[in-house]
């Protein structure tokens, strides 16, 4: 494979790592903006329960995990192969 095929691989992997980390956030984690809804008596901003530090680092994981996966494909494509 030359360089150039190397490049257009390493764009599409990045494109398949980006939807699947997109699908895996929303099937394991969920939206945050959907669901039940509470306003707190004297405040501006609603209560939402299912944004709290547990889905953050779920999220921050599915999203590290995507990017190990990534790079790890991506630099044994750019590896040499001699």
């Amino acid at each position: 494979m030359n360089r150039s095929q190397r490049h257009v691989v390493a764009i599409a992997l990045a494109a398949v790592c980006l939807v699947a980390g997109a699908v895996a956030d929303r099937a394991w984690i969920g939206r945050s903006n959907e669901g039940w809804f509470m306003y707190a008596p004297g405040s501006t901003s609603p209560l939402d329960p299912s944004n709290d530090a547990e889905t953050a680092i779920r999220r921050v994981g599915v999203w590290l995990a995507v990017i190990g996966v990534w790079t790890a494909v991506a630099w044994r494509l750019y590896r040499d192969s001699e």
